[in-house]
C-alpha cells in the first residue's frame, strides 16, 4: 500500500511540474487559489506550501493518506492504535488498518497518535440528515472506508460509523473519549471508563473521568445523561426541564422542537461555553460544535 501512496505523490508531482508556467482554470489540480472551492469543485486538487490539498465542496483540506508503518498496513493489521503506539511510539496520526481476530477482513480508521493511541469509532457532524442516536445504535456501518470521513474535523461529508461499535465487547476498550471540534480544534473533551460497557452505557455519569469538562457536570442533578437522551436530542447531558424558556444542561444535539434549538437547525451540536451549565436560552453561553468524534483505547 505504502507504494501506491508513493506513486500516486509522483503522478501528481510531475503534473504539476511539468505543467509550470501553464496558466490554471478551475480544474482537476490548480496551482494557485485562483478559484473557489464549491460544491461543484468538490474534488479539486491544490499544491500550497509543499502541502497536496482537497476541496471537499465548501474548504480546501490537507489530503489524508494512509500511514504505512513497518508494523500496520493493509495487509500486516493491527488491533486498535493503541497496539500501533505501543509498537511505534513515533507514529503519527493519520488512518491505520485494524482488524478482528475473529473477523480476518481489514478496515481503516482513524488513530490520533498525538494524545495516545486513540481510535475514532464515531463522528456526528452539526445538521447531519439522520439522528446521531440512531446511526450509532444501528447495526450498519457508515462510511468505513471514506477516506474523507476519516478526517476527524471534516464536517462536510456527513456522519461516519466504525464496525467496532458493532463489536464493542471483543474490542474491549478501557477508556473512551467524546471530542468536540470547531474550526479544526478540540473545544471541549469529555472522558469515561469503558471497562465492562457496551456500546451504550459507557457514556453516564458514573463513568465520567477527571479531568472535567464543566465543573459541576458530576455534582449536579440531571434528567439526562445518555446517547439516547430525551425528546430525540442525543448525546444530552441535560441539567432540568422546565418549559422551553427555562431548559438548562452542558451538552446536546437537537432535534428542534424548542426555540432556542431551531435556532441552531436540527441535529447541531451544542455545548455551555460556561465552566457549569446554561439555560440554553442564553444564546451568549452556547455554542455550535462542527464535530462531536467519539476515540476508544
Amino acid at each position: 500500500m505504502r507504494y501506491l501512496v508513493v506513486l500516486g505523490l509522483i503522478l501528481i508531482s510531475t503534473v504539476l511540474f511539468t505543467s509550470a508556467g501553464k496558466k490554471y482554470k478551475c480544474g482537476p489540480i490548480v496551482k494557485k487559489h485562483n478559484c473557489e472551492c464549491k460544491a461543484k469543485s468538490a474534488g479539486q486538487l491544490k499544491l500550497e506550501d509543499g502541502k497536496l490539498l482537497m476541496c471537499d465542496g465548501s474548504d480546501y483540506k490537507p489530503l489524508q493518506f494512509e500511514m504505512p508503518t513497518p508494523k500496520n498496513s493493509r495487509a500486516n493489521p493491527a488491533y486498535s492504535c493503541k497496539e500501533i503506539m505501543e509498537e511505534d511510539s513515533a507514529a503519527d496520526d493519520g488512518i491505520y488498518w485494524l482488524t478482528f481476530k475473529s473477523d480476518p477482513s481489514v478496515f481503516p480508521v482513524y488513530c490520533d497518535m498525538s494524545n495516545g493511541g486513540w481510535t475514532m469509532i464515531f463522528k456526528a457532524v452539526s445538521g447531519a440528515k439522520e439522528s446521531a442516536f440512531n446511526t450509532f445504535n444501528s447495526g450498519e456501518t457508515l462510511a468505513e472506508n471514506d477516506m474523507s470521513a476519516l478526517d476527524v474535523t471534516n464536517q462536510h461529508l456527513g456522519d461516519y460509523k466504525s464496525r467496532i461499535i458493532l463489536k464493542w465487547a471483543e474490542f474491549a476498550a478501557s477508556e473512551a473519549k467524546v471530542v468536540l471540534y470547531e474550526d479544526g480544534s478540540a473545544v471541549k473533551k469529555l472522558f469515561f471508563d469503558a471497562t465492562g460497557t457496551d456500546k451504550l452505557n459507557w457514556f453516564s455519569k458514573d463513568k465520567l473521568k477527571e479531568p472535567l469538562p464543566w465543573e459541576n457536570v458530576k455534582s449536579e442533578e440531571q434528567n439526562s445523561f445518555s446517547i439516547q437522551g430525551l425528546t430525540n436530542r442525543n448525546f444530552f447531558i441535560n441539567r432540568s426541564y422546565g418549559g422551553c424558556p427555562a431548559d438548562d444542561g452542558w451538552l446536546c444535539i437537537t432535534s428542534t422542537p424548542c426555540e432556542w434549538e431551531k435556532r441552531y437547525g436540527v441535529n447541531a451540536v451544542l455545548y455551555s461555553t460556561l465552566a457549569t451549565h446554561t439555560n440554553w436560552n442564553t444564546e451568549a453561553n452556547v455554542a455550535k460544535a462542527d464535530v462531536l468524534a467519539v476515540f476508544l483505547r
